[in-house]
């Protein structure tokens, strides 16, 4: 690691790039796709199983005029 402070050179820019390419991989990754599609999916159904549960409120209303 002090030989890369001497030239100059961060060891954290490396991890830097490593990361970028991580993320583009995983972008690119048909697999983790379908997996984050089904994560999110089910975050949905979570929040759709809990608006079942909450009390709904109907209001109407009419008017005429003589």
């Amino acid at each position: 690691m002090s030989v890369l402070l001497a030239l100059g050179i961060s060891p954290l820019a490396g991890a830097a790039d490593l990361l970028e390419l991580y993320r583009a991989a995983q972008s690119q990754d048909a697999t983790f796709g379908a997996a984050r599609a089904a994560r999110d999916a089910g975050q949905e159904k979570l929040t759709q199983g809990r608006a079942l549960m909450l009390p709904s409120v109907n209001l109407t209303a009419n008017t005429t005029k003589n």
